[in-house]
C-alpha cells in the first residue's frame, strides 16, 4: 500500500513528457527527478544549518495530469526548488547489464509547487478579456 508523502527538494534534471499508452487511451505524462534534502543544525556551530546526508532522497516522480505537465514543460528546469505530494512505492527490478536488483523511490505525483528559493522575477500573464 503506497504511503501519501511530501517532498522538498530540488530538480535533479529538466522534466521531460512521454506518451504512454493506459488501457488503449494514449496520455501524455511528465517525469521529474528529486532530490529531496533535509537540513539539520550543525554541532559544531548551532548557527549554521547542514545537509542530513542520512534522511536525504532521490526520487522519481510522474505526472499523470496532462494540464498540471504541460505548465511544469513550460515553468521549471534543473536546479528548481519545488515541493512534490503523492503516492509514493518502491520500484524493483532487475539491472539487465549487472543482473543485480535494483530499487528507487517513485512518487506519483498530484500537486507540484514551485517553491520561491532561487526565483528572480515572477511576471503574470495579462488576464483575458472574454468577448
Amino acid at each position: 500500500m503506497p504511503a501519501y508523502v511530501e517532498v522538498i527538494g530540488n530538480l535533479l534534471q529538466n522534466p521531460e513528457q512521454r506518451p504512454v499508452s493506459v488501457k488503449g487511451e494514449d496520455r501524455l505524462i511528465t517525469e521529474l527527478r528529486v532530490y529531496s534534502d533535509v537540513y539539520k543544525r550543525d554541532p559544531d556551530d548551532e548557527s549554521k544549518m547542514i545537509q542530513d546526508d542520512a534522511k536525504c532522497d532521490p526520487y522519481n516522480v510522474t505526472i499523470w495530469n496532462e494540464r498540471l505537465g504541460t505548465e511544469i514543460m513550460k515553468l521549471l528546469r534543473k536546479g528548481a526548488r519545488v515541493r512534490i505530494a503523492g503516492e509514493q512505492t518502491l520500484q524493483k527490478w532487475e539491472d539487465k547489464e549487472t543482473d543485480m536488483p535494483r530499487v528507487a523511490l517513485h512518487i506519483d505525483a498530484d500537486t507540484c509547487e514551485l517553491r520561491l528559493n532561487r526565483i528572480e522575477e515572477i511576471r503574470f500573464r495579462a488576464k483575458r478579456v472574454e468577448s
